[in-house]
């Protein structure tokens, strides 16, 4: 099994994502990028785990914010908008330690 998932859908106006984490080691945090294929467009993380948030094509997420973050099975749910549509849209999350990338998994998504 991955030690990170990370799945993606399509509402219309807006992406849901939701991450999973299944890694024993110690971690700080996660980081998710967003990347519009072809376009200048930007992506606008707009919600994490219910709380309104505005971040451009970055998001961190310290494992303090993640549910059960004190056992190996975290996760955290974000939303997020971009500015252009009939687009494809690369996610990649990744599990960083000490400024280091662990792991880390890329979806794509056609938005």
């Amino acid at each position: 099994m991955s030690t990170i998932r990370l799945e993606l859908k399509d509402d219309i106006h807006i992406i849901n994502g939701s991450v999973r984490v299944n890694y024993d080691g110690r971690f700080d945090g996660i980081q998710v990028n967003a990347y519009i294929i072809n376009s200048n467009g930007l992506v606008e993380f707009v919600e994490l785990n219910g709380r309104k948030i505005s971040a451009y094509t970055r998001l961190y997420v310290a494992k303090s914010e993640m549910s059960n973050n004190e056992l190996s099975n975290s996760e955290f749910t974000f939303k997020a908008r971009a500015d252009t549509k009939g687009n494809r849209i690369r996610f990649r999350a990744a599990i960083i330690q000490e400024h280091k990338e662990i792991d880390s998994i890329t979806t794509f998504l056609e938005y």
